[in-house]
């Protein structure tokens, strides 16, 4: 069943944005409701608002930065986090919220005691958990409209450039890669790189930050 953008605007309401720019707006769950009718998915109704002039609600803020023609881009983008720990904990949520369409998400990892100090997706109720199968418990609650694949598994060089690639976790070509760990790195690389668009290079950050960070904390908070 498709929809139409009189049946968008039936429902629509008006609203506007801090600096008082008015703008039409569906809520969460008026999109609930379009897709328990019309049997099409979260992401399909707000892609198909964005495409009419109408703001899916949970994405105004967005607008900020990014077009409705941007928003729509991302709803039809697919990207892989490579490790959900500290950094790539946090970069899946930050791209659920954002509203990317499409997650791959890979890690071989459980959730233990110690990560409770520093990763976002760790907590009482999910040690001992897949890391991967946590992660996407998390971005459903956040944003169901985002589809989410889940390889509970290490990155390795044999499972990224195996010959069926279609059935390996890095089986995607073109999709935006977010590599935590450095062995994962090594692993799709050469012939994996060649094929994505961007790496959070999360070593080398570190790196650089710790070469350019205040080793006091009286001086990176000066009194």
């Amino acid at each position: 069943m498709t929809i139409t953008r009189s049946d968008l605007e039936v429902l629509a309401q008006d609203a506007a944005f801090p600096d008082k720019t008015p703008y039409r707006s569906l809520s969460v769950r008026q999109i609930q409701e379009l897709s328990q009718q019309t049997g099409m998915t979260g992401r399909e109704i707000e892609r198909a608002a964005l495409e009419n002039g109408l703001v899916p609600e949970r994405y105004a803020r967005n607008m900020r930065t990014f077009s409705l023609a941007d928003q729509a881009t991302l709803l039809n983008s697919h990207a892989g986090v490579v490790g959900l720990g500290g950094l790539g904990g946090t970069v899946t949520e930050i791209l659920a919220r954002m509203g990317v369409g499409r997650l791959t998400l890979i890690d071989g990892d459980r959730f233990e005691d110690s990560n409770l100090n520093r990763q976002l997706l760790s907590s009482l109720s999910n040690l001992s958990m897949p890391k991967a199968d946590a992660a996407a418990q998390r971005v459903r609650q956040i944003n169901p409209s985002t589809d989410v694949t889940v390889h509970a598994c290490f990155l390795t060089a044999e499972n990224a450039t195996g010959a069926s690639r279609s059935r390996t976790p890095a089986g995607s070509s073109g999709v935006p890669w977010f590599l935590q760990r450095w062995p994962a790195r090594r692993a799709t690389s050469p012939p994996f790189s060649r094929k994505t668009a961007a790496c959070a290079w999360y070593t080398a950050s570190r790196r650089a930050c710790r070469r350019k960070a205040p080793r006091r904390l009286s001086e990176r908070f000066p009194i």
